[in-house]
């Protein structure tokens, strides 16, 4: 594997993700941390890390670790009761405020709502659960094809989902979501380390609801998976109270807003009828 000398300064940066020559290209090609990790880790130790690629002979890295342990100082051991998931944290790109999550966001845990993880790297997977799992009930899925089946199979209330996956990507499953009228209606956040701004407008275009670019902090996606719930609801209750009216101005899918208009017309229309209108609205729509 030949990597091009222009990539050579920024191969360690996080998620730095290049193109590779003198070996067939998978059909995904990482998440551009792993590099990064391994010099975090590296330089922790007040060690060094290098990279040579040369052609015909490929790409060697090699690092140096020192052995003398009169070099570090005791700020250097980190204390045991020091939460491994904020030490990860800091690794990813993801950051969280002094104080923790939810506390100073006064999100209550409702464990009634289901948040579906869909991540197929081990390491962000595992850290999102364990940052979500005390605030609601979490499934996973590791690509979008099976984030896609989980969906359709236990209608969570939110999706949170990578955007680069094997099989099918983040957009792509949006896509699958939003265009499905028995779906919709559900909230998608897109994670994703593509910040330029056409990657942007691809993910708001594939019809999700909000599109967040790492690395973020942690109580924002908290804050944002609990407006999105709330925005559901205050919908849902404009509904129930006959404030159809009113829903031209929230976000809400214009699939949903379609249905729903429908729905609420053949109500009024067929209100003394109650025993058939329902079943013949889902016949025709």
């Amino acid at each position: 594997m030949l990597i091009d000398e222009k990539h050579w300064n920024t191969i360690f940066d996080r998620y730095k993700q290049v193109e590779s020559h003198g070996r067939q290209r998978p059909d995904y090609s990482g998440t551009g941390i792993g590099l990064n990790f391994t010099k975090s880790l590296v330089e922790l130790h007040k060690g060094k890390i290098r990279m040579e690629s040369k052609v015909g002979q490929g790409t060697t890295f090699a690092f140096i670790l020192p052995g003398d342990c009169s070099i570090f100082e005791s700020k250097d051991f980190a204390d045991a009761s020091v939460a491994d998931d904020l030490q990860l944290s800091a690794l990813l790109g993801f950051t969280t405020d002094k104080n923790g999550i939810s506390d100073q966001l006064a999100i209550q845990p409702d464990f009634e709502k289901t948040v579906l993880v869909v991540e197929d790297d081990p390491l962000l997977n595992n850290f999102l659960v364990n940052s979500l799992k005390d605030h609601y009930k979490i499934i996973t899925a590791h690509d979008g094809e099976a984030g896609l089946k989980m969906v359709k199979r236990q209608l969570p209330d939110i999706i949170i989902s990578d955007v680069m996956m094997p099989k099918m990507d983040g957009y792509e499953l949006t896509k699958n979501i939003k265009e499905n009228k028995e779906l919709c209606h559900l909230p998608v956040i897109l994670l994703t380390a593509k910040s330029e701004p056409s990657s942007q407008i691809d993910g708001m275009q594939s019809g999700a609801d909000l599109y967040i670019v790492k690395p973020f902090n942690l109580n924002f996606l908290m804050a944002a998976i609990d407006s999105q719930l709330k925005n559901r609801k205050r919908i849902q209750k404009m509904f129930f109270n006959g404030m159809m009216q009113n829903m031209n101005n929230l976000e809400i899918n214009q699939m949903d807003l379609g249905f729903l208009s429908k729905l609420n017309g053949i109500i009024e229309k067929e209100f003394s009828n109650p025993e058939h209108f329902i079943v013949d609205f889902w016949r025709k729509y």
